[in-house]
């Protein structure tokens, strides 16, 4: 498996410049994750995939793994053969667990965008053009090693770290799963439009090809006591590489909770828990001792036939994936303004819009009042 990083800034690269004594974004991404963290993970991994390999040529050896009971050959628990059928029926062995992921490399693309208080559209539209990049280039299919190509760093200006491994084509992948998952870094104001946008534009194709994308970032700069950006990268990592993230296209990761992109909401400025989801139920997973730990599984994104209450969850349409970024230029970006920070509100936000133009009769006998005569019919 492959790992996208995916920057554009915020909180979570913040600290104090001592010359100026204001916040500035001078860290970058491996200052706040070490690459030593993800040597070690990666480490992990390969042991927990050896050991499940392990197991799987154990039970083939022993007569094709469990039966009906549970035990190999289809064996009563006394040694005799199976005399009724125990529920539930296949027995708790007849769903083996999925192997596991095992990392084989990471990158970075740097958008060297700023976020937080504002967020354009060109900044969301580059954001799901590197993740489309990225899928091209490490598709299951791919040879072993074609994915290192000069485009992945320099198509986007991103910067590329790996690890080593096989690649997309190698022991990595699971079946059922891309062999690429992916992770964006960006400011907390606006995380939940980047993520919710990243969603409509993006869910459907990445719940298909099961590359999961997770948006992550920082409540407290890094150098105020109680920085969380490193943990909630971490625990990023972890919920993009779980197997039960594969199909839930975009999700949302802080302070050891995993929300569904559609309804993540930030619903403080300054607490540690600032993200929730309005629909019940709440997280869909959670981060507990080091284990990512799913609730419930993705929603059912096929046509809303009104036969089941879906919550309110099938909100991906299609016709998002076509939009560009001229479509949406009217709309240039979505402007957040703290009072309580930048101490003013801008004049162009408190000004009415202006009035409508007067419709111009072209086809009539005559134009506006005091335009003189239109084009005749």
């Amino acid at each position: 498996m492959h790992l996208v990083f995916i920057s554009t800034g915020g909180t979570i690269f913040q600290k104090v410049d001592p010359s100026t004594g204001a916040m500035a974004c001078s860290l970058g991404l491996f200052d706040v994750l070490q690459p030593q963290w993800l040597q070690q993970l990666q480490a992990q991994q390969q042991q927990r995939r050896q050991a499940w390999q392990q197991r799987q040529q154990q039970q083939q050896q022993q007569g094709g793994g469990a039966g009906p009971t549970g035990l190999p050959g289809g064996q009563a628990a006394g040694g005799g053969p199976a005399e009724r059928q125990a529920w539930p029926p296949g027995g708790c062995a007849a769903r083996p667990a999925p192997p596991p992921v095992a990392l084989q490399s990471w990158s970075h693309v740097d958008l060297r965008a700023r976020s937080g208080a504002e967020l354009g559209f060109e900044t969301v539209f580059a954001a799901r053009d590197a993740v489309r990049q990225q899928l091209q280039l490490h598709r299951p299919d791919q040879a072993p090693g074609q994915e290192q190509g000069q485009d992945e760093g320099q198509a986007q200006g991103g910067t590329v770290a790996a690890g080593p491994g096989s690649g997309p084509g190698g022991v990595g992948v699971v079946k059922g799963r891309g062999g690429v998952c992916f992770v964006l870094v960006t400011g907390t104001d606006t995380l939940e439009e980047f993520a919710f946008s990243l969603d409509l534009l993006l869910g459907l194709e990445l719940a298909a090809a099961g590359c999961p994308l997770v948006v992550t970032g920082a409540m407290k700069p890094y150098d105020i006591e109680g920085y969380d950006g490193a943990a909630n990268l971490q625990q990023a990592v972890q919920v993009a590489l779980c197997p039960a993230a594969a199909r839930w296209g975009v999700l949302v990761c802080l302070n050891d909770c995993v929300q569904a992109a559609r309804w993540a909401a930030k619903a403080d400025s300054q607490l540690m828990g600032a993200f929730r989801s309005p629909q019940p139920g709440g997280a869909v997973a959670q981060v507990r001792e080091g284990r990512v730990r799913f609730y419930c599984g993705p929603p059912d994104d096929g046509d809303d036939d009104g036969d089941e209450d879906d919550g309110g969850l099938s909100v991906r349409d299609p016709r998002f994936a076509a939009l560009t970024a001229a479509d949406v230029a009217p709309w240039s970006r979505v402007g957040i303004w703290t009072t309580g920070v930048s101490g003013f509100i801008p004049q162009e936000l408190l000004r009415p819009p202006p009035p409508p133009p007067l419709p111009v009769n072209v086809t009539g006998g005559g134009g506006p009042e005091g335009a003189g005569a239109g084009p005749k019919a």
